[in-house]
This record gives C-alpha cells, structure tokens and sequence, in this order.
C-alpha cells in the first residue's frame, strides 16, 4: 500500500510538473511573454502578437513535444518491463534506428518535402518493427549487457543505412532528410499532432485491461503464469506496443535519443518499483521533451535540435547505468 502511494504521488508530481513545463514553454522563447500576458492569451484575450506567438508558433510544437516525449517515456517503460531490464529503450535496441531507415526511406523515395504526412509514420512503424523482429531473433537468452550491446551493433547497421540513402539523393531531399534526423520540433502543426495522439489513445485502451498483468510480470514468468498472467501474449503485446509508440515518436520528431531510456528510471527510482509506473513515465518523458525544446529556444544562445539536447543529458546517464550493472 505504502508504494502505491508513492507511486500515485509521483505521478501527480509528473502531472503537476508537465502543466508548469508547458506554461514556461509558451512563454519563453524569442520573445519571452511575461506571465501576465501569457495568462490572457490562454482565457481568451490578449494583444494579438503574443496570440500569434503562443497559440500559432509555440502551441503546436509544444503539443507535439508533450505528445512525443509521452509515448517515448511509456515504449520505454513499456520495454523495461518486459525485459526486465534497466538498459533496456527502443533507442538503445535499434527500434528507433530502423524507424528512422524507414522513414528516410520514405522521405527519399517521396522527394522530400513533397512526402505525404501519412507516409513517414507508415514508414517509421515498418522499421522499427524489422529492427524489433530482428533482435527478437538474434538477442534471445542474452544477459541484459549482451542485449544492449546487440542493440547498439543494431543501431549502427541502421545508422549505415541511413548514411548509403542520404549519399544517392539530390540537395533538397538531403537536406530533409538531414533536418529529420536531427532531431526538430521545428514547423510542426496538426499533420504531426494527430498521429501521435490517435496511436498513444489506441495504444492506452489495449494497456488498461492489462494493468493488473502487467503488475505481476515483474514478479517473474513463472510465479506470473500461476496468478492466471498469459506471460507469453502479455510480454508479446508490450513488445508489440512499444514499437508501435517509439516509430510514432521518431515520425513526429525525428529520433529523439535517450528519452525513452531515461524517463522510465527516473519515476522507477523515485517510486521504488521493481518495474517503472507508465503513466508516470509517460509524464516523465513529456516534461523532458517540453524541458528540452523551451532550453533549445531560450536558454542557447544558437539554433539546437532537441535530439542533441536530450542526448546530452541521456548519454552520461546511459554510460553510468551499463558501469553500474558491471559492478553489480
């Protein structure tokens, strides 16, 4: 009872926190709109360049950073679960890799910005499921190290894909391309809001009648199966679903690195769960996604994707958790 509860205070924390991430997003910026201001422009009123500068540049990307950083959070979590693993991210394991081949490929193929905004999710979703079926082939019965590794070699098969594509296309799909795969919440509107959002609700209703299997997986596969968890259609289904959420993700955005690895252990750590909370990690990894935008647009002095930001707060998390599990 004492961990539900602290489970459920830190997810009302995460809540609490995202509703101040986003407020401060709407407001910082160039130009920064003081908190008055800003208040008037959310209840209805206001001068109309701060509408302009709230509701029609800062709203949509701050949706679609808030919506991204959610389902990051929760594939994470999702796959953290399953694998019982601490290292474990769609990122890290190549999911998002082959989601960005897929959805380069699309871009390539499309000639670039004249690309369908259906495409690039079609797209994305394709490869990351290859990259997930792949390293359910090749990584089974690895230690949680071999696993991560086996992912990062994954990565890097991607990351050369990518690479061979980019260097046969002419400068303006390149540059599409190149601008995709950093990272960018730049010029996103409601072509990009829509997908997230109807996958992360899809994806939501398949998960609520699972809460209590969930709840028993980390328990282990055997003491599970005899409180009437199907271990193995669970396990399948959260796999399935998270990558589902990351390529989602990466086609809003662009691949996002380290989020999904991050967020889960934060709220893990703070609830002291043997599993990450997922609605907590979903919050948790929008606050990081908003957090990282506004700092991107107020706090550096230069032009910044959101996928180098994020990564350099991840990285240094990622190398202190694989020495960790070394020395354990």
């Amino acid at each position: 009872m004492i961990v539900e509860r602290r489970s459920i205070a830190v997810t009302a924390a995460c809540a609490a926190l995202l509703v101040a991430a986003v407020g401060a997003a709407f407001m910082f910026g160039v130009p920064t709109i003081p908190p008055l201001r800003a208040f008037e422009v959310l209840t209805g009123g206001g001068a109309m360049p701060d509408r302009i500068i709230m509701l029609d540049l800062r709203a949509n990307r701050t949706i679609v950073a808030a919506l991204a950083g959610s389902t990051l959070g929760l594939a994470g979590a999702l796959m953290q679960t399953v694998t019982r693993n601490p290292l474990a991210s769609p990122d890290i394991l190549g999911v998002t890799g082959g989601a960005s081949v897929g959805a380069v490929a699309v871009i390539v193929v499309n000639g670039g910005p004249a690309v369908a905004p259906w495409a690039v999710p079609v797209g994305a979703l394709i490869g990351g499921a290859v990259i997930a079926g792949v390293m359910a082939l090749v990584a089974a019965g690895l230690d949680p190290l071999r696993l991560v590794l086996s992912g990062i070699a994954l990565a890097a098969l991607c990351s050369a894909a990518i690479t061979f594509l980019l260097s046969y296309i002419d400068g303006d799909v390149a540059h599409t391309a190149m601008s995709w795969l950093a990272g960018t919440l730049n010029g996103r509107g409601p072509q990009h809001i829509w997908p997230v959002l109807i996958g992360l609700v899809l994806c939501g209703g398949v998960l609520i009648p699972l809460t209590r299997s969930i709840g028993l997986l980390p328990l282990g596969d055997a003491k599970a199966a005899t409180m009437g968890v199907d271990t193995l259609r669970t396990e399948r289904t959260l796999l399935f679903l998270s990558v589902v959420l990351a390529s989602l993700a990466t086609a809003a955005t662009g691949p996002i690195g380290f989020v999904a690895f991050v967020a889960p252990q934060i709220v893990r750590s703070i609830a002291r769960r043997p599993a990450p909370p997922l609605v907590a990690s979903a919050l948790a990894g929008a606050i990081i996604v908003v957090v990282a935008d506004t700092a991107a647009r107020a706090a550096i002095p230069w032009t910044t994707p959101i996928g180098a930001v994020t990564s350099a707060f991840g990285a240094p998390l990622l190398i202190y958790y694989m020495w960790r599990s070394t020395r354990v």
